[in-house]
């Protein structure tokens, strides 16, 4: 059982929760529910109410249901940057973002940003020409 100041929970019903954000539906998730999804697995996180899982356990939970935002939370916290970019190319929502990481990190030695860039490189351009044309310009 996992006690805050003011609500007890019982790890059985956080399975249970993560189990319900993991399970991929018959049906596509619209982006409202999606969205909604990822926050509530988010705020868990946040809240540090998944310690009885391992990292590398949520990781794979979260790729498998395409959480690409929690994914990239807990690469974060693994320090496991090359993979974060990946995030973003993958999840389709998002994919343009992408470049808003790169320019606000290209600086950043340990996130090697100019090497996920190139290794990305066909993606980015099939994303965005325009952006990939200024950051190679700028960068």
């Amino acid at each position: 059982m996992i006690i805050t100041d003011n609500l007890t929970i019982d790890e059985e019903m956080l399975n249970s929760v993560i189990k319900s954000k993991t399970n991929l539906p018959g049906k596509p998730l619209s982006l409202r529910d999606k969205a909604e999804k990822e926050h509530a697995w988010l705020d868990l996180l946040q809240a540090r109410k998944l310690k009885h899982f391992n990292s590398q356990e949520l990781l794979k939970m979260a790729l498998k249901s395409n959480c690409y935002k929690v994914a990239e939370h807990l690469y974060e916290q693994q320090r496991d940057y090359d993979s974060i970019v990946e995030c973003y190319l993958n999840d389709p929502v998002r994919n343009g973002d992408v470049f808003n990481y790169i320019v606000n990190n290209i600086e950043v030695s340990e996130r090697s940003i100019k090497e996920q860039f190139l290794v990305h490189f066909k993606r980015l351009v099939n994303v965005n020409c325009t952006k990939c044309t200024e950051i190679v310009i700028d960068h």
